[in-house]
């Protein structure tokens, strides 16, 4: 369980750090990133922006 959480905040930090260079673009793709990163990890509405 510990693992999954660690993967998702990982996946988190490196959709922060895609937002950070380009802050335009990205917003809608990181959205949609972590919704399925969410669901790759069995969690529905766990993350919310």
């Amino acid at each position: 369980m510990f693992t999954i959480i660690r993967y998702t905040l990982n996946q988190l930090h490196r959709i922060v750090l895609t937002t950070r260079q380009n802050p335009g673009s990205v917003h809608q793709h990181a959205t949609g990133a972590s919704e399925e990163a969410c669901k790759k990890a069995g969690f529905k509405d766990a993350v919310e922006f």
